[in-house]
Parts: structure tokens; sequence; C-alpha cells
């Protein structure tokens, strides 16, 4: 029978290599598509992040506009998996909740199921759109 170590967090678990992001805990860094954390939160907003991370570069004028229009389109959320955020216990910790519910957004998404690029761009831009409608839901039924 083997046995395996099972650790609490990620210190010394080597998940993937990525382009996206670049961690040294050491020293205090965390990039995002090369640029400092702490500069993109008080430079950017939730949709430039966005498109920058599923694009990995920040937007024209042009593209953000119409981004921003995107995710506007794409914001509502079903009223099933409202009714499964209600059903879940208060005190379910909110990323729980918002785990949950994302998962839950799966099953009424048309392209579930396809692993094309472009399908996968777009379920990604469908769920970054609804996660704050969500997160918004979890609190008030709360």
């Amino acid at each position: 029978m083997s046995t395996f170590e099972v650790r609490k967090g990620l210190e010394n678990v080597y998940v993937a290599t990525t382009k996206i992001a670049y961690i040294d805990g050491e020293k205090g860094v965390l990039l995002y598509c090369g640029y400092p954390i702490d500069v993109l939160v008080e430079k950017s907003n939730y949709e430039e992040v966005c498109f920058l991370l599923l694009n990995q570069r920040l937007p024209t004028k042009k593209e953000y506009e119409e981004f921003r229009r995107k995710l506007a389109e794409e914001r509502t959320v079903p009223q099933e998996v409202i009714e499964i955020l209600r059903r879940i216990p208060k005190k379910t910790h909110p990323m729980d909740a918002l785990r949950t519910s994302v998962s839950a957004l799966s099953g009424f998404d048309p392209l579930s199921g396809s692993t094309s690029v472009e399908a996968n761009y777009e379920m990604a831009i469908r769920i970054l759109a609804k996660a704050p409608t969500l997160a918004a839901a979890f609190y008030r039924i709360r």
C-alpha cells in the first residue's frame, strides 16, 4: 500500500508553468503578465485585468470598450443558480459559495463540453462576467 503526503498550501508543490503569473514569495513579488500586482490594483480595474489575464496584454481603448460591453451583456445569472446560492448554508465561506455557483453555471452554458480555444475563451468571458453578480447575490442572501 502506498502512502502520500498531504501538504497545506502550495509550498514546494509544482503545479504548472505559466506565462500569466510570476510569484517570488521570498521577495514579495507577484506579477500578472509582467505587471506588478500593486500597479494593477492602483491603476487598472476589473475589466482591464480580466482582459490582461485572457490576452496576456492590456487592451486598447477600443478593445476595452468592446470587452466591457461583452461582460455587461453576460452578467445575468440563471435563476436556478441563484436558488442554489439560497440553499447554501449562510455560514459558508463566500469563496466556497462562488466555486459552487460557478460549477453550476456549466450546465447552463451552450458551449459546455466544447474544448476549442475559442469556446474556452467565450466560456471564460461568461464566468468573468457572472462572478461579480454571484458574489453580490451571495452577499445579499447572507
